[in-house]
């Protein structure tokens, strides 16, 4: 009997093992809606602040409750600030050196990038007037 259980745990597992899906880590990041409203990969993330305007960064993680409670807000202000603001996401868990080199150490963090040069920080669920003030 003993026998018999671990030989289905075992072809349990299997399955599960081979059916799992699996991250896709050498595709580009996928854009959203709107173009000025993306992921954005750690190579490209200097390339886009230096030569955009105004950036906003939003680094978050999708198991994070405030960020998804930003989400929504962060697609909003990318639709009505299109023509001059750019808006990327980070997943810190996917580019954990990106935040570290920004001091990252809650989520959600936003940076506002202004010609290049880092002009505001705001940490956590700060709403809509959080960001907006800062663009």
């Amino acid at each position: 009997m003993k026998q018999a259980a671990l030989i289905l745990f075992a072809i349990l597992a299997f399955g599960y093992l081979i059916t799992k899906p699996k991250p896709n880590s050498d595709s580009k990041p996928s854009q959203s809606t709107s173009e000025s409203h993306g992921n954005i990969a750690s190579g490209s993330f200097e390339l886009a602040v230096q030569n955009k305007e105004t950036v906003l960064v939003d680094f978050w993680a999708p198991w994070c409750g405030p960020c998804k409670t930003m989400n929504p807000i962060i697609a909003k202000i990318s639709d009505d600030y299109s023509d001059d603001v750019s808006v990327y996401k980070v997943n810190v868990d996917d580019y954990p050196q990106l935040a570290q080199k920004y001091g990252v150490r809650g989520i959600p963090t936003f940076l506002i990038f202004k010609n290049g040069s880092l002009v505001a920080t705001e940490v956590g669920a700060v709403g809509r007037k959080g960001i907006t003030r800062h663009l």
